[in-house]
């Protein structure tokens, strides 16, 4: 039986958000990608530019959820349902 001895590896890996919804229903970029508006500061898809979903299920973009609940002057709602936006715990 040979034996080989690694000397030098260069290991790359990949990840994808696991959800119903592929795309920010905002912004329409991939949930794994960071929003066109995304400043310097958060322009790395995950822990930068995290993804939350709210009770009625719809996932957006942190920032891009954020920006749209502080324009709805008279009500916090999901702008995929209409539901009042709550986030999922």
């Amino acid at each position: 039986m040979a034996k080989a001895k690694i000397v030098k590896a260069r290991l790359v890996a990949n990840w994808t958000w696991n959800g119903v919804n592929e795309v920010c229903g905002i912004c329409h970029v991939h949930l794994d990608g960071c929003p066109p508006e995304a400043t310097a500061k958060f322009q790395t898809p995950g822990d930068d530019c995290p993804v939350v979903w709210g009770e009625c299920k719809h996932a957006f973009h942190l920032t891009c959820i954020t920006k749209w609940l502080g324009t709805q002057s008279d009500s916090q709602s999901c702008p995929m349902c209409r539901r009042r936006w709550e986030y999922s715990g």
